[in-house]
């Protein structure tokens, strides 16, 4: 009796991550996960994180929601990793895994919120800090802010070259199916 080829291959012990990808620990992190995410997504919408929203007066108040935006942002995106890492941790050994691939296509999905929220959120703060010196006072004020100085002035410098909302919307949603078809 041979083996077939996939059992052949080397695979990665990932049980020090999840115990399976249909385990309890598993299907706890992504819904944590989609609740973070939908939780941030509510946050925004109700703070007004997004352009054409009323512009903050009080720079205390622009340093604090630009510290909540970032702190979600990063337990989000630490999350997102470790579980888009652990997922290709099968993916990447055996291709023909049809539940691994299942649930790369369902952490995508969360991907496309991810950066609809980083899209809003550039798109907000290039009207919010428009001003000159503002991303500075904004930096001086906020010990994130000083934190993630580089991220922001990146950040505000490419909000100048954002579509419209519906427009960088449906380009991320885009992303899943073209540009990763590609990678």
């Amino acid at each position: 009796m041979s083996e077939t080829p996939t059992e052949q291959l080397p695979h990665w012990n990932l049980a020090s991550i999840f115990p399976g990808l249909e385990s309890p620990e598993f299907e706890r992190g992504m819904a944590e996960l989609k609740a973070h995410i939908d939780a941030l997504d509510a946050t925004m919408a109700e703070q007004g994180m997004r352009r054409g929203a009323a512009k903050l007066r009080s720079s205390k108040a622009m340093a604090a929601r630009v510290g909540a935006y970032l702190g979600a942002m990063n337990a989000n995106a630490m999350a997102f990793e470790t579980l888009k890492t652990y997922i290709f941790g099968f993916v990447s050994t055996d291709s023909f895994n049809t539940l691994a691939r299942r649930r790369l296509s369902e952490l995508e999905m969360l991907g496309v919120q991810l950066e609809t929220q980083q899209t809003r959120f550039a798109g907000w703060l290039g009207e919010a800090l428009a001003a000159p010196g503002a991303l500075e006072r904004l930096i001086e004020t906020s010990g994130l802010g000083r934190a993630h100085a580089f991220f922001l002035k990146e950040t505000l410098a490419q909000s100048r070259y954002l579509m419209s909302e519906a427009e960088e919307d449906l380009a991320a949603e885009l992303l899943v199916t073209a540009g990763n078809a590609w990678e």
